[in-house]
């Protein structure tokens, strides 16, 4: 381990440098994970200054990424509120997809891939009529979860909310792993690109269904309404946002309308005639 010991003045820097780069926001009371994280980055490249790692951070584009990589949380599962989206389709879809020529759906912070392979299993599952319709695309800010996410390998605990007829039906399992099929994976196409890149707001336009879930709350307040402003302006006229269950937008975007179901909430773009 690194004889550096790093204080809580350098967290806050790097605290303010990553914020002001990324738009990443750390709280204070994560300062405690950042500096593990931190001091095995440091002791791998064998830098005992933050002063000298900021200068690299700061002409170096690819340790920024490794940065990124280390401190970004990627814990998801097959399945995970899907009854969410499963709302989004048997209410909002429903028997008006005649009215769609495709429907196009973009997971926003992806991680490795569980979300959108989810709702390409749910569709050809419940909703077979729209399988051909559905376009989805998917990107996150960490390399390793989008290089993950296309292998479309995983183990049996990203599995645990999935029943074993379906997981038979999709996945293919070899010495442990489950690989999904070539079918599903098919639906998707993903890149590794922050929220705020320009070539991630061309993927986003045009989109019925915005999936942020749990990304908001890594960002401080500036960058949640830049977010959700990029949001709004993808979508369609009418168009969808989903947000995770313990996220809101209250004081940081007026524009959307709240949409209520039972246990879930979708955010609308609505557009009056005329307006």
């Amino acid at each position: 381990m690194s004889v550096y010991k790093i204080e809580y003045n350098d967290l806050k820097e790097l605290q303010i440098f990553l914020y002001k780069k990324t738009g990443l926001y750390f709280e204070e009371r994560k300062f405690d994970y950042l500096r593990i994280k931190l001091e095995n980055r440091l002791d791998k490249l064998r830098i005992y200054s933050l002063k000298e790692y900021l200068n690299l951070l700061k002409t170096d584009l690819k340790e920024i990424q490794q940065l990124i990589d280390e401190i970004t949380i990627n814990e998801t599962y097959f399945m995970r509120e899907i009854d969410v989206i499963d709302t989004y389709f048997s209410k909002i879809i429903g028997y008006n997809h005649h009215n769609f020529s495709r429907i196009k759906i973009v997971s926003a912070a992806c991680s490795s891939g569980e979300e959108p392979y989810s709702i390409s299993i749910l569709v050809m599952e419940k909703y077979p009529a729209l399988v051909d319709k559905l376009n989805i695309f998917a990107f996150d800010i960490d390399s390793n979860v989008i290089e993950k996410a296309k292998k479309g390998i995983y183990r049996q605990f990203s599995l645990r909310a999935i029943n074993r007829s379906t997981i038979d039906k999709y996945f293919i399992k070899n010495n442990g792993e489950y690989k999904i099929n070539d079918k599903i994976k098919e639906t998707v196409s993903f890149y590794n690109l922050s929220i705020f890149d320009p070539r991630a707001y061309e993927i986003m336009v045009g989109s019925d269904l915005i999936l942020s879930r749990n990304v908001l709350i890594y960002f401080g307040i500036e960058y949640k309404r830049k977010a959700v402003n990029l949001f709004y302006e993808s979508l369609k006229d009418n168009g969808y946002l989903i947000l995770g269950r313990s996220e809101s937008i209250y004081n940081v975007n007026s524009k959307f309308v709240m949409v209520h179901y039972p246990n879930v909430i979708l955010y609308k773009k609505e557009v009056k005639n005329g307006s």
